[in-house]
């Protein structure tokens, strides 16, 4: 009979075990179409990719084949799938693939190999990376990279030109003879050419970036920074000219590039005129100098005769009075005035007078020699010594003799009167820069005056009580005749210096 309550009837073994049997070919199923979905997701994507895929086993076998671009392949996957790649490729890649197969399977570490091959006939380049897929098989992904190969012997190409091109530039801004600068609106040097560092001293590293001021207060750099300020303003092209403490002259401009505003970049150019400078003031002298020489030689042929006249009347006056002691003072003071007139008038007609240049060879030492001796009473007189230096071996040297003895005199006496008793005076010779050769005159005395140097060849200057103001003015005409060169200085220690630089052989001779 029933007792009023029920027990659950635990189910039989045959249908628990049913049920999960069930339950395990439903999991089956599910994580089949899981493994179907995944290859299909796997296969799409393999399909989507332009890059051909390879199965292969270890000795080389195609074992499968994906091929997002069919008109890759060499052959159709029927054709060479089940072969090996030595029996596809050309003999020298299908080595190379197969030593990438070997390693990849005994590294485990992805091989990348890249490698041309041409398909259809077209040259291509491919980049092939190989992978351990199974204990003795590999997946090799093979990318078609012909287009980025172009692109970068492209950029390759494009980057050697671009180098060739900056250094054909930087090659023809270092051969420009004259400084050049560019800058930026605040003066910041960014680059600066071979002929500005030799100028400066300086290399590019130490200067690049930083402002004009550490080239230095000299000239040119001090013209152009004065004109910077201005053309950064303006961007209009400036210009000045300057001249430096050693006397060369410059020609500075400073020009604004054409850049955008932002990047505003100041080109500087410093051209050395000193040479043209001193051809203008050489000929502008000597158009002064003729006309003046030809109003002096007039008036020097005016005032000689009375001249003469006067110093005769002297000498029959002083004759004649001659044992009058009272008269003797009247005497010498007349004597001195008219030898000092006489004198005057020699320079007067020597400046006035174009000369006619006889040219002959001649030895320094023999030139030197005559000079000294003409000057050896004066010095003996003075109480000051003179010293010859004479270069070994010196060539001969085409002048006038007795025009260059007038120059080394008219030089050796200046410096003799000059120097204090007990001093020295040296003649130097020695070869010059080029086919020359050069005299320089030293003395003991106080050198030049700083502000007299632009007047020291005006006729008439002197600061030498009694002195004509002619000597150094006729020795320049004479040197310049030569086609030489004077210059003058002061020596460092003390005294001046005048250098005289001759060309070893002049062309011609007759009047300049």
């Amino acid at each position: 009979m029933p007792t009023g309550s029920t027990k659950a009837r635990a189910p039989s073994a045959p249908h628990a075990r049913e049920k999960r049997f069930r339950a395990a070919i439903a999991a089956a199923k599910e994580v089949e179409e899981q493994l179907r979905a995944s290859e299909e997701r796997h296969r799409a994507l393999a399909d989507a990719l332009p890059d051909l895929v390879f199965r292969v086993a270890r000795d080389g076998t195609y074992l499968d084949c994906r091929a997002g671009r069919t008109e890759l392949l060499l052959l159709p996957p029927s054709e060479f799938l089940g072969k090996k790649i030595a029996e596809v490729l050309p003999a020298g890649l299908a080595r190379d693939l197969q030593a990438e197969i070997e390693r990849a399977l005994a590294t485990g570490a992805i091989q990348v190999l890249e490698y041309d091959l041409a398909v259809d006939g077209e040259p291509r380049s491919f980049e092939a990376r190989t992978v351990q897929s199974g204990a003795n098989e590999v997946v090799s992904v093979v990318r078609d990279i012909t287009e980025r190969k172009r692109n970068d012997e492209q950029q390759k190409r494009l980057q050697a030109a671009i180098s060739k091109a900056a250094l054909e530039w930087q090659l023809t801004f270092d051969a420009i003879t004259m400084p050049l600068l560019l800058l930026d609106r605040g003066g910041r040097i960014l680059r600066l050419n071979e002929s500005a560092r030799r100028l400066c001293g300086r290399s590019f590293a130490e200067v690049v970036l930083h402002p004009m001021e550490v080239l230095g207060d000299t000239e040119p750099w001090r013209a152009i920074h004065a004109l910077l300020d201005e053309v950064a303003a303006t961007q209009a092209p400036a210009a000045t000219e300057a001249r430096d403490a050693q006397g060369r002259a410059w020609e500075v401009q400073v020009s604004a590039a054409t850049v955008p505003e932002p990047q505003l970049r100041l080109v500087a150019a410093a051209r050395d005129i000193t040479d043209r400078i001193k051809l203008q003031e050489s000929l502008l002298r000597s158009e002064t100098m003729s006309a003046m020489g030809t109003l002096l030689a007039g008036v020097a042929h005016e005032v000689r005769n009375p001249l003469f006249g006067i110093s005769a009347t002297l000498d029959a006056f002083e004759a004649r009075c001659k044992h009058r002691p009272a008269y003797r003072n009247y005497f010498a003071v007349l004597r001195t005035e008219v030898t000092r007139l006489s004198e005057l008038m020699r320079g007067l007609l020597d400046y006035g007078k174009p000369p006619r240049l006889d040219l002959a060879p001649a030895q320094a030492a023999k030139l030197a020699a005559t000079a000294v001796s003409a000057c050896a009473a004066l010095a003996s007189q003075s109480g000051v010594e003179i010293e010859v230096r004479i270069g070994a071996g010196l060539p001969a040297v085409q002048v006038d003799r007795k025009r260059i003895v007038q120059v080394l005199q008219n030089l050796l006496e200046n410096a003799i009167q000059h120097s204090p008793p007990g001093g020295s005076v040296m003649l130097r010779a020695e070869l010059g820069g080029g086919e020359s050769l050069r005299f320089a005159v030293e003395d003991s005395g106080p050198g030049f005056h700083a502000a007299d140097f632009g007047r020291i060849f005006e006729p008439f200057f002197t600061r030498r009580r009694g002195g004509t103001g002619l000597g150094l003015s006729i020795v320049q005409r004479i040197v310049e005749h030569h086609r030489g060169e004077i210059a003058v200085a002061n020596r460092p220690e003390g005294g001046a210096a005048i250098t005289v630089t001759l060309p070893l052989g002049l062309p011609g001779a007759g009047e300049a």
